[in-house]
């Protein structure tokens, strides 16, 4: 992960633009202790955009965040949303 130091400055303006962008996943991803992965992130800003998706990755990489992630900003702003997982995966 790279530090605000090591951006220059037309990435730290992008970054910025991607923080106003979505608030929600901000105020979610202060949450945890470990910044997460570029695949998480884009799949909770298509998730912050109304958009639905489909996280395909191997066991144990983290797909559980954006799960978790849909269920906080349904909650945050009064919304439903569905988070289905396959029945073997949680036997």
């Amino acid at each position: 992960m790279t530090t605000s130091d090591d951006l220059s400055p037309s990435e730290r303006y992008a970054d910025y633009r991607r923080h106003r962008q979505h608030p929600v996943l901000r105020d979610f991803t202060a949450l945890y202790d470990f910044p997460l992965d570029d695949f998480q992130l884009d799949g909770c800003r298509a998730i912050e955009e109304g958009r639905g998706v489909l996280v395909a990755a191997p066991t144990g990489s983290g797909k559980t965040v954006v799960g978790e992630f849909a269920v906080h900003l349904a909650m945050q702003t009064g919304r439903k949303c569905f988070y289905t997982t396959p029945i073997k995966a949680l036997s």
